[in-house]
């Protein structure tokens, strides 16, 4: 359903339920749809992994919303690079997190640290055209 807000562009209604799936992935109880016995299995830790890697892709989403919701609201932005520090702390190299606080940062004009934000990606993919074209875009200001 989040997914298909986001695509019609409904940010506003898309925000909420990416807001909902993330306080659904602070529960302990996600992890509880296994029986004590189960936790050494295979298949409880695909499935810890599957958590892990929708959750990351909620906190993006949920950057995206706040961008895409935020114009100028420096509070918005702000809580675009809270979701994007999040994810940057379970997974150092997403590109995508590092993307989006770099944009926001440039809403608040950090521009030194969205250069930071932008030059990390192209340590992990040099080729990556949209890290250079903001790059380019902080360095100008």
């Amino acid at each position: 359903m989040s997914g298909q807000l986001f695509k019609a562009q409904k940010m506003h209604k898309a925000e909420k339920v990416y807001t909902r799936m993330k306080e659904f992935f602070k529960l302990e109880t996600q992890k509880g749809n296994f029986a004590e016995e189960d936790v050494e299995t295979q298949e409880y830790k695909d499935g810890l992994a599957t958590l892990d890697v929708l959750k990351l892709v909620n906190l993006t989403n949920l950057a995206v919303c706040q961008i895409k919701i935020a114009g100028n609201s420096k509070e918005l932005n702000y809580k675009a690079i809270q979701y994007c520090n999040e994810v940057i702390e379970i997974e150092p190299q997403h590109i995508k997190a590092h993307f989006l606080k770099g944009r926001a940062l440039m809403q608040f004009n950090e521009y030194k640290v969205a250069i930071k934000m932008f030059q990390k990606i192209l340590e992990f993919d040099p080729e990556n055209a949209d890290a250079q074209r903001e790059l380019a875009k902080a360095e100008k200001q």
